[in-house]
């Protein structure tokens, strides 16, 4: 009785499997056995993730290098105001706060060399 039981149960189990392999194919719109169906999926999600590297690849090339900054250093020091701290140069580019210590707070960078000069006699 436990035998018929168990066959049965197996039978229910397989058809479920079957019919759940069935349906898969029917939604994937394929008419072609389940073992070149699951070819075509895991080829299908190869090309999906390299076409995905590759559209990412710009993205990652770019987050890793700056961006060209035309006036990254060439802002007018006529809205700094007082108290002024110098900030540190890179290269030729010094940089300093402005209203140091306030809520209006910013800051301005520069490379002409009489900014520089006028920025650092009125810093602390």
């Amino acid at each position: 009785m436990t035998a018929r039981i168990a066959a049965w149960l197996l039978s229910i189990v397989l058809s479920a499997l079957m019919f759940s392999a069935q349906s898969k194919l029917a939604i994937a719109g394929t008419d072609v056995s389940p073992d070149s169906a699951s070819r075509k999926a895991q080829s299908g999600s190869m090309c999906t993730a390299s076409r995905t590297a590759q559209s990412e690849l710009p993205l990652f090339a770019l987050a890793g290098s700056p961006l060209p900054q035309a006036d990254a250093c060439a802002d007018p020091i006529d809205q700094c105001h007082d108290p002024v701290k110098y900030l540190g140069t890179n290269g030729n580019c010094a940089c300093f706060a402005c209203e140091y210590g306030k809520a209006t707070q910013h800051n301005v960078c520069t490379q002409k060399q009489p900014d520089k000069d006028t920025l650092l006699r009125r810093s602390r």
